[in-house]
Parts: structure tokens; C-alpha cells; sequence
């Protein structure tokens, strides 16, 4: 028997299959664990791109506070240059690091191969 009419519809026998939902915001959160945040600076081009945001997030609101006065305003200024040039050299971090990863063709010296005997 076939699963489809002649038609090419499916047949009311047939099983629907419906796709898995994707985890949403709150989910994630929730698997979330304390060990993730200990093992950050393992993530490859996380550290980094931490200590990029840290630094000129820092400097930004810096000059802005020493300039303004405001230390709202300097805030702001240091909370979204740390996010902007976070992401930015995580993304530079990353485009890097797939470039680098083409495979290469690896010359062996033919007295070193090893092999299955």
C-alpha cells in the first residue's frame, strides 16, 4: 500500500510529523549552570574579545565621564562600547579563525608515513 494517492497527497493514514519547537530565551537560561561562566576564558576568542570590550568600554566611559560629568551618560557610553566592540572582535576572532582553518595540503617527508601493516 502506498503512503501516497495517486494524486500525490499524502493519505489520511499517514503520521504527521511535526518539527521539535527550538528552544526559546527561557530555556536556555535555564540549562544555563555556574560551571559554563568558570569555563568562559576556554571558549576559543572569548577571552579576548572580553578583554577588548573590558578595556575600551572602561576608556569610553572614562573620557565620556571626564568630558561630561554625567555619570549616567558615562555608563551608558561604557556599557554599549563594551557590548558593540565585544561582539565585534568576537566575530573578527572568529572569521579568523576559519580562514586559517582551510585545509591545507600537508607534505610528509615519505620515510615518516605511517603504515597499516
Amino acid at each position: 500500500m502506498s503512503s501516497t494517492s495517486p494524486i500525490g497527497r499524502a493519505s489520511p493514514d499517514d503520521p504527521v510529523v511535526t518539527p521539535a519547537p527550538e528552544p526559546g530565551v527561557i530555556d536556555v537560561l535555564k540549562s544555563l549552570k555556574t560551571d559554563d561562566f568558570k569555563k568562559v576564558g576556554e571558549v576559543p576568542c572569548a577571552r579576548s574579545a572580553l578583554l577588548y570590550g573590558i578595556g575600551t568600554g572602561f576608556g569610553a566611559g572614562a573620557l565620556r565621564f571626564a568630558f561630561r560629568g554625567s555619570v549616567l551618560s558615562a555608563s551608558n557610553y561604557a556599557v554599549a562600547t563594551f557590548c558593540a566592540v565585544s561582539a565585534l572582535s568576537w566575530e573578527v576572532c572568529r572569521w579568523q579563525m576559519q580562514r586559517s582553518s582551510i585545509p591545507k595540503t600537508v607534505i610528509v617527508p615519505p620515510g615518516s608515513q605511517h603504515r597499516d601493516e
